[in-house]
């Protein structure tokens, strides 16, 4: 993904991939790590799926609450979904190609996208007030250059 999208905006959302995707066995990437094998063949593009939670790059670690269960580096991050036999699986989010009309049609909005809608009213008019003033200043100038080169 070339532009900047929280996890926030991909939870629960339905996504359609728009090319082969590699994709790994949740139980793989939890317990193996960065060295969980690819299930062959990958994702064929158009296949859809709702993702369900995230997992985040990071050093192995051992659960606080249960010591016995423990997890191995991940060197990416990953989106886990449902498969459609029921078992868990995960996707590098570096392999998640989204095009602008794709993510316009499962509702997902860039960092970007989600600050402009958050803005106010009045925060929206100062900034459309400071592009203005912008544009007036470039245009007074550009006439001003004009009339000083053409003396």
């Amino acid at each position: 993904m070339s532009e900047l999208i929280s996890f926030s905006q991909l939870m629960d959302k339905t996504i359609t991939l728009e090319k082969e995707t590699p994709f790994y066995r949740l139980f793989d990437v939890n317990n193996e790590g960065y060295k969980a094998k690819e299930i062959k063949p990958p994702l064929r593009t158009g296949y859809k799926f709702v993702v369900w939670s995230y997992l985040l790059k990071g050093p192995a670690y051992a659960n606080p609450n249960y010591p016995s269960i423990k997890y191995a580096e991940r060197k990416d991050d990953y989106l886990l979904f449902k498969g459609m036999d029921g078992k868990y699986y995960a996707i590098k989010v570096k392999d998640l190609k989204l095009s602008k009309a794709g993510r316009r049609a499962s509702g997902i909005l860039t960092v970007e996208e989600e600050e402009e809608q958050n803005l106010s009213t009045i925060e929206k008019l100062t900034r459309f007030g400071k592009r203005l003033l912008i544009g007036v200043a470039i245009v007074w100038g550009a006439g001003y250059l004009y009339k000083q080169i053409k003396k």
